[in-house]
């Protein structure tokens, strides 16, 4: 018990013994509501300080092939997760281009991948398998799938089911979509031909894996981290210097806030109406 209110109720005084009771609860709540609003204050503002001072994108990551048979455990349940896709992609139209391992393009994370190709389509497909490191150990891990299209009047259509998408905005050439909440392939590319649809009343997409890199997909790879890398750096959240891309502080605090409640959970919202929206307008009906 607390001895404050102990003491008040043996008191002779019962006019004070009332003030301290009732008069003392206001400033202890107050004070608990200020020291909430200063922890979430300090949280919000914080913590785009930390990302600002600690995620850099280095221009010259290594971004290599890799042997299936060494791939170390735990990033060995890539390749589980690739070889599940391999069946429906195959039976798709999608032939196999090369494996991909991005170790350092940003700290503490590494990216193992697929890269497929839909040559009828001229879509590229990427699986991703992303992991966050830290002391030598994986303290997460996230998957995803990322079909691009690429039209001759300069128009991209990427579709994916990343959780994390459109931390950075989307350029004004770009048709983005994430049906995050859906794993099936074959669903999530019939989503994106109808929108690839839509475009081509307008242009026809292009071959760039061949066209552009001689079937190199390593190449197309690092020049599209490379492109959007500078295209982020155009419109003033990152800071391009001699080997790296840097956060500028406002680019800091706009992609944090957008992975933190309620703002987060805003995008998802927008998201699936914008996805249901050309759904409707489009009549597409995913089977």
């Amino acid at each position: 018990m607390n001895m404050h209110f102990l003491n008040t109720v043996v008191s002779p005084n019962l006019l004070v013994v009332e003030q301290l009771k009732f008069g003392d609860v206001p400033m202890i709540v107050l004070t608990s509501v200020l020291i909430v609003l200063g922890l979430v204050l300090l949280f919000y503002l914080g913590t785009p300080l930390i990302i600002w001072k600690t995620i850099r994108f280095n221009r010259n990551a290594k971004i290599t092939t890799f042997n299936p048979d060494k791939v170390p455990a735990p990033l060995d349940e890539s390749l589980d997760y690739f070889e599940d896709q391999h069946e429906v992609l195959e039976r798709l139209g999608f032939e196999y281009v090369t494996n991909i391992h991005i170790r350092d393009l940003i700290p503490n994370a590494r990216l193992l991948g697929q890269l497929w190709f839909h040559t009828d389509s001229c879509t590229g497909l990427m699986l991703v398998h992303t992991y966050a490191t830290g002391g030598g150990n994986v303290s997460c891990s996230s998957q995803s799938i990322e079909f691009t299209t690429t039209f001759n009047n300069g128009m991209v259509v990427d579709t994916n089911n990343s959780k994390d998408f459109g931390a950075f905005p989307v350029p004004s050439t770009k048709v983005m979509y994430s049906l995050f909440w859906e794993q099936d392939v074959e669903k999530i590319f019939q989503f994106h031909n109808a929108i690839c649809q839509d475009v081509r009343m307008n242009s026809i997409p292009v071959n760039k894996l061949d066209e552009q890199y001689d079937g190199d997909g390593l190449a197309w790879v690092r020049e599209g981290i490379q492109e959007e890398n500078e295209q982020n750096a155009a419109i003033g959240f990152l800071k391009p210097t001699e080997d790296e891309f840097l956060l500028t502080l406002s680019g800091a605090y706009s992609i944090t806030w957008k992975q933190l409640f309620p703002f987060k959970q805003m995008r998802y919202k927008q998201m699936k109406q914008k996805v249901r929206r050309v759904m409707s307008n489009l009549d597409i009906r995913l089977d």
